[in-house]
């Protein structure tokens, strides 16, 4: 950050602003990374099926699916909706809130279901691996996602 600073002789703020500009274009189209990410991890996961990638892949564009119908469309009209109503509720739709966790659940309920119904396993080994892809996409996958989203358009502007 302090070469980007010096080589285009831009203050923080200025470079903050630029960055906040060209950020939602690279993550629009970075969201991809999702997919194969997702796979791959459903793949180690699922190792001992003996499941083609490209299947993996498939069950991971689903649940990339929901998770994406969920977490951009539902909970921000059900925000928007119930902030509009009752502007005390905002505090629910912070990250670590009750809600916050109740969504974790409700994609646990949803990725544990698919797998189970994708790769045939006893429901006690899917619910561990459901948690495990759980912990690993909200937290791994998505770290890994915002870093590149981070270098690239640090590197484009």
């Amino acid at each position: 950050i302090q070469q980007k600073l010096q080589n285009n002789a831009v203050t923080t703020d200025q470079l903050a602003m630029r960055y906040n500009q060209a950020s939602p274009k690279f993550a629009k189209v970075m969201i991809l990374l999702y997919l194969p990410l997702s796979a791959l991890v459903l793949s180690l996961l699922f190792y001992r099926q003996k499941t083609y990638y490209f299947d993996h892949f498939i069950l991971s564009t689903e649940l990339n699916s929901v998770y994406i119908l969920i977490g951009f469309l539902f909970i921000p009209i059900l925000a928007t909706a119930m902030i509009s109503v009752w502007p005390a509720s905002k505090s629910l739709f912070r990250d670590g809130s009750v809600f916050f966790k109740m969504v974790l659940g409700l994609y646990l309920v949803v990725f544990t279901i698919a797998m189970r119904r994708f790769y045939n396993e006893k429901w006690i080994w899917i619910i561990i691996k459901a948690i495990i892809f759980l912990l690993l996409f909200m937290f791994v996958i998505r770290f890994i996602y915002n870093l590149l989203i981070f270098y690239l358009v640090m590197l484009f502007i």
